[in-house]
């Protein structure tokens, strides 16, 4: 950065641009006051414990293909962190023929791309200095995330990038890596959480006619549906058609060359990056490797995540857990709640629901009535673009399995005892609490232990927030000055 003449010129990519030409916008964040602290280092100069720095890499004029990237300066840490969300790209864009899809994808792009032709490169590169990679696939997204000594940050920067840009996604991978995820589906099966997970997805949405309904996960038996095949992963018959297993294969691989080609693209990833070396050398880093991502395609078009049916009665289903508990779960299919952040009306239903002070759900059923151990009310762990899912969730006593059916007659009660009581206004106090509680809790954000754990909740956080400057705090603060009644409602 910067010339003989005094004129400031900026190589990118082997490009030279003038400053007037640059395609960076930099936002200035709400940052906790915790991290904006002022420590000192080992000569006495006074420095902020964290310094953050929001950039959208792209042409104003050209927004379906601007790159959100969130860079994170912290001179105390020893190893740096660097994660990708990719959204939308998850389990509900699998498509009714390749259950598994997504999954399948996140476990190819770590295994080789066209620079980097090694199947174990990234893998090797990341432990020979002191790190790890490792990522999910959830219902929208796919997130990736990696950590490593701080003067390694560039090479791995390198290496995924070029993984993000062109992975080899060759056909005997593929065929590995169908076992890897049946592996992962073999060791969920035998846990309630999985279980009771899938049951409830396709309970509230069949599979035929909504995408939340289907197998996201996927093991060997969907992503090959083949008699053959299949009979392999229940220990029956394991001979198999081969050149019928081939031509699946490359059908499979086809679709996942497919579902890269469409959602891994700029627009749909977020780039955070955690580590000790000064903000702007961090970005420039970011924009040498990062700034030739795939571009959107003028005719794409993704897909949006419908609605959930809506119930036409209650309906309760009983299963028999591995382990011996007694759980009871309440599900109420809701309308998307990730507009509502500002002022975040699900979670103060989960408040009300979830207080533990006399006169409360809880205390009814565990004081007056021994029934009930445990209420947790969750508002957003099933959150999409184009629904969310309301759980009340209780552990229930050995005499409270006796009496389920009062024990859903009380928290309806006592929900239509809210709703009644709402409809003429809420006390103010009442939203005012959660809003200075939400403040408090950001400003005194601690900070995570780990250098990865960092950069994934940030990448996977940046999605939700159209407004850059709410990248770290959209998930605790309350923007609006008071309740939206309706919404509530």
């Amino acid at each position: 950065i910067g010339d003989d003449d005094g004129d400031r010129e900026i190589h990118v990519c082997g490009e030279t641009m003038n400053k007037e030409e640059e395609t960076v916008k930099r936002v200035e964040l709400d940052v906790p006051k915790s991290h904006s602290k002022l420590i000192e280092n080992d000569e006495g100069e006074s420095h902020p414990l964290r310094e953050y720095r929001a950039l959208t890499i792209g042409d104003d004029d050209d927004k379906d293909n601007q790159l959100q990237c969130l860079l994170v300066r912290d001179r105390t840490i020893e190893k740096a962190a660097l994660s990708t969300t990719v959204y939308p790209a998850g389990q509900l864009h699998d498509g009714l023929d390749w259950p598994g899809r997504a999954h399948l994808l996140e476990h190819l792009l770590f295994l080789g791309s066209t620079p980097f032709p090694k199947e174990n490169e990234l893998d090797s590169w990341l432990t020979q200095h002191g790190g790890h990679s490792n990522a999910y696939t959830d219902l929208e997204m796919t997130c990736y995330y990696m950590d490593c000594m701080v003067e390694a940050i560039e090479g791995t920067m390198e290496r995924w990038s070029a993984a993000l840009r062109e992975p080899l996604l060759s056909t005997d991978v593929v065929e590995r890596e169908i076992m890897a995820v049946d592996s992962e589906h073999a060791k969920n099966k035998p846990q309630d959480y999985w279980r009771i997970y899938q049951l409830s997805k396709t309970l509230l949405a069949p599979p035929e006619s909504h995408p939340y309904g289907q197998f996201g996960s996927g093991c060997c038996g969907s992503l090959l549906p083949l008699s053959g095949v299949a009979a392999t992963t229940e220990g029956k018959d394991k001979a198999a058609d081969e050149s019928q297993k081939a031509a699946r294969i490359e059908a499979l691989r086809q679709a996942v060359v497919e579902f890269w080609d469409l959602h891994y693209t700029a627009s749909n990833i977020s780039v955070a990056v955690l580590s000790s070396h000064p903000l702007d050398e961090i970005e420039a880093l970011v924009r040498k490797h990062f700034c030739n991502l795939p571009k959107k395609k003028s005719d794409t078009i993704i897909p949006t995540t419908p609605p959930l049916p809506r119930p036409n009665a209650c309906r309760r289903v009983d299963y028999v857990p591995i382990k011996p508990v007694y759980t009871l779960e309440l599900h109420w299919p809701l309308r998307e709640i990730d507009s509502l952040y500002l002022e975040k009306p699900t979670r103060l239903l989960s408040h009300l629901l979830g207080d533990e002070g006399p006169g409360s759900l809880l205390h009814v059923l565990r004081h007056e009535r021994p029934w009930v151990q445990e209420l947790s009310a969750d508002n957003g762990s099933r959150s999409t673009s184009g629904f969310s899912i309301f759980i009340l969730s209780m552990e229930l006593t050995p005499m409270g399995w006796e009496h389920v059916d009062e024990i859903i007659t009380i928290s309806c009660a006592y929900i239509k005892l809210l709703a009644d009581f709402a409809k003429d206004g809420l006390p103010a106090h009442v939203y005012q609490e959660l809003k200075l509680m939400g403040d408090m809790q950001f400003d005194f954000l601690g900070i995570p232990s780990s250098a990865a754990d960092t950069v994934s909740f940030l990448s996977a956080q940046m999605p939700s927030y159209k407004d850059p400057r709410h990248y770290l705090s959209g998930n605790f603060r309350y923007f609006a000055d008071k309740l939206d009644e309706t919404a509530l409602q």
